[in-house]
């Protein structure tokens, strides 16, 4: 039996844990308690623990200072059922069994969620009105049509100094009459004296790429040894801030980030009071200088600078999750060995925070545990620099759904 604890209502709302079999988790304020709720003062420093003995899933009260709630009755130590309500200051929990965090949405509104720190409303952000061709949906592009010919040009072209500084479009008709051979030839030509033709500035050549379709997104998706499904772009343009943004309008998106690999400039964490840190089993201190961190973006200018200013360096992930930040770091804490309850724990420690190493796993690891790193997110992106486009995505059995949700055409190699 496996139970994820989702509060329904509260400071919250949305976030959500996932229980095992063995496994004891105690909810409170302060760091004592596994899961911090420090945005309640009604809740003690531990306020409840729940946990998985064989086939019951039991809560029990810590001795709280305002006591846990159920059915407007204080509880001591109770058997929860399916569906049960668990009130404790602020907090509403709801208790789904056999669960998880795929199979059972958010139980509030999904445009509310923990990742913008200003809003407890944020709403997922909608394409901006001056959206590139090559983020659009291919069913919202016209069909392309050959530009109509230019008139002929009546005026006589500008005189070019070898100074001036030739724009792209005027260079491309200066140097199509500059090799149309003359109808009638000069008789003779001026010897230039003024200047030294060391001295004339060359004009460069202009090369322009070609191009690929506006608006061309098309993934092969296949199988791996895992057991997960593995997406790659067919054509090799396609830039990972280009796939970030198609997919960030249907999923939040949070970034793991290594800000001393990628060098990017670290941004304050969503609450001050509980560290963003996945190796949270180490000092603080010592964190603040080698650990990854998990941070939620909103902003679509800041996803895109992110992207295309720190992708190549083994440094980031991108998770597409509908799970809030602090749920979403505990989950992956507790797959690493690195949370704080870990500290002093001889268990070896995975370093998923780094794509190298959760590619590896992704692709080749153990089924189970591939399937417990991939079962909060609807799809994770992660550099590869043997794809087309320099990344892949992994996800469980949904991702073909939520990739044409995004309007993204599939290609599925069964083989």
């Amino acid at each position: 039996m496996r139970v994820v604890i989702i509060v329904e209502s509260g400071p919250r709302p949305g976030a959500r844990w996932l229980l095992r079999p063995g496994e004891t988790m105690v909810f409170g304020r302060t760091e004592r308690a596994d899961v911090i709720l420090g945005e309640d003062p009604s809740l003690s420093s531990r306020h409840f623990h729940v946990s998985i003995e064989g086939d019951a899933c039991v809560i029990e009260d810590l001795q709280s200072t305002n006591g846990t709630w159920m059915n407007d009755e204080p509880i001591r130590s109770i058997v929860l059922n399916d569906g049960d309500r668990i009130r404790a200051g602020q907090f509403v929990f709801a208790f789904q069994f056999d669960s998880s965090y795929a199979t059972h949405p958010i139980v509030p509104s999904p445009i509310t969620t923990d990742h913008d720190p200003h809003s407890a409303a944020a709403e997922i952000p909608l394409p901006p009105a001056d959206l590139a061709p090559a983020d659009l949906a291919p069913a919202d592009l016209p069909e392309w049509q050959s530009p109509p010919t230019a008139p002929a040009e009546t005026t006589p072209p500008k005189t070019l100094s070898n100074q001036d500084t030739v724009p792209e479009d005027e260079f491309s008709e200066f140097e199509t009459r500059a090799t149309e051979p003359a109808t009638s030839p000069p008789a003779f030509e001026v010897p230039r004296t003024d200047i030294s033709d060391t001295n004339v500035p060359e004009i460069p050549k202009i090369k322009k790429k070609p191009s690929p379709p506006l608006g061309h997104l098309e993934l092969q998706l296949h199988r791996c040894p895992s057991g997960l499904m593995c997406a790659t772009q067919l054509s090799a343009w396609a830039d990972p801030s280009m796939i970030v943004e198609r997919l960030a309008f249907a999923c939040p998106t949070t970034f793991i980030v290594d800000f001393g690999r990628t060098q990017l400039a670290a941004t304050e964490a969503v609450d001050e009071t509980m560290p963003d840190y996945l190796l949270a089993n180490i000092p603080p201190a010592v964190a603040a200088e080698v650990s990854p961190r998990m941070v939620p973006i909103v902003d679509p200018q800041q996803r895109v600078e992110w992207v295309q200013n720190g992708w190549g360096s083994n440094g980031m992930i991108v998770l597409f999750s509908q799970v809030p930040v602090f749920p979403l770091l505990e989950h992956y804490q507790r797959l690493m060995g690195t949370a704080k309850t870990d500290t002093g724990k001889s268990s070896s420690f995975v370093g998923l925070c780094w794509p190298s190493v959760l590619d590896t796993v992704l692709n080749n690891g153990k089924p189970e545990f591939a399937a417990e790193i991939a079962e909060p997110c609807e799809t994770i992106l992660l550099q590869c620099n043997q794809s087309p486009g320099g990344w892949r995505l992994f996800g469980n059995d949904r991702l073909e759904a939520f990739l044409t949700q995004c309007q993204i055409p599939v290609q599925v190699d069964k083989s």
